[in-house]
């Protein structure tokens, strides 16, 4: 089975104040770390990256990663989404991940591609912590064909539409919700083990 994993890193971080990607701890950038447990399951990476473009690539060079702009990054999420998805076209199997939601475990992502192969109407599965729906989203090849095939989608419009096809997977793992937005995220962040 091939799988890919989608960074989306296009976006313009106007409330960091800098681009999120590049924000550091412990001499990791936030790009390192949201990569790593894909990296640790040996998924290949491919970064969206759109605003910052050429400070976000420089950064995910270490990564070994394919880069891929999004032209458009003013179009939201969506397009990001898409620009992946249209690069990552073989996969059986694509994640998509912000960048801005570092710390998920390798356990996790396994346990996504467990629910995606264990349900056979299953197109797409969700973690969660304690009820609440986080990333990343794993995707099969219909999911990913619906969300290119419908431009007006967003990835949550297309979880709704797929309704029961939609796995949702409890994981214990609270770095499925995390979210960092701000510099006050950013400083919480790095003052967590």
């Amino acid at each position: 089975m091939r799988i890919e994993a989608i960074i989306l890193a296009a976006g313009e971080s106007s409330r960091m104040g800098s681009p999120k990607a590049l924000i550091t701890k412990e001499d990791t950038t936030l790009l390192q770390q949201a990569s790593a447990p894909f990296r640790a399951l040996g998924v290949h990476l491919l970064v969206v990256t759109g605003y910052h473009a050429g400070e976000v690539e420089a950064g995910a060079a270490v990564l070994q990663a394919s880069v891929i702009r999004n032209v458009a990054p003013g179009r939201g999420m969506a397009s990001s989404v898409r620009t992946g998805i249209r690069r990552a076209a073989e996969a059986d199997v694509v994640f998509v991940h912000p960048v801005d939601c570092p710390g998920v475990l390798p356990a996790t992502l396994q346990m996504l591609l467990g629910a995606l192969e264990g349900f056979p109407n299953a197109h797409a599965a969700v973690p969660m912590y304690l009820g609440r729906g986080g990333h990343p989203v794993a995707l099969d090849r219909v999911a990913c064909g619906m969300m290119m095939a419908r431009r007006q989608l967003t990835l949550r419009d297309l979880l709704g539409w797929l309704g029961p096809a939609v796995v949702r997977v409890e994981t214990g793992d609270a770095a499925v919700v995390r979210d960092i937005d701000t510099p006050e995220d950013a400083a919480v962040w790095r003052i967590q083990a």
